[in-house]
């Protein structure tokens, strides 16, 4: 039960901050909204899985809070995709990209900045 409240609880305080983003940058298409939450949240979630949880070890209902619950509720894939369907164009287009490609190099970053402070 503990397990299942630490994800309820992330998950509450990631889809607040996820809603928050897109208010803060005031994006009607919430494409940009999308796409800063995607990368800071492939960073968040490597840099969580191979840096904080092995060093600090962290207990198993943390890292669920953190990276289930939070992560999980704070970036969002399913939006990504309506998004495009919605807007398609070419802007959503490069949208797009910025998030495969951007996703891919801020996990990279984060891989090798969680390794590189363990030593």
């Amino acid at each position: 039960m503990k397990k299942a409240l630490a994800v309820f609880i992330g998950g509450a305080l990631g889809g607040i901050s996820r809603y928050a983003i897109d208010l803060w940058l005031h994006d009607s298409t919430s494409l940009l909204g999308t796409l800063a939450v995607n990368l800071v949240g492939c960073f968040l979630l490597t840099y969580l899985t191979y840096g904080l949880a092995q060093r600090l070890d962290l207990s198993d209902w943390v890292s669920l809070m953190l990276g289930t619950g939070f992560v999980g509720a704070f970036t969002t894939f399913s939006t990504f995709v309506l998004n495009l369907v919605q807007q398609v164009s070419p802007y959503a287009l490069v949208i797009f990209a910025l998030n495969l490609v951007g996703g891919s190099l801020f996990t990279f970053a984060a891989f090798h900045l969680a390794n590189r402070r363990r030593v």
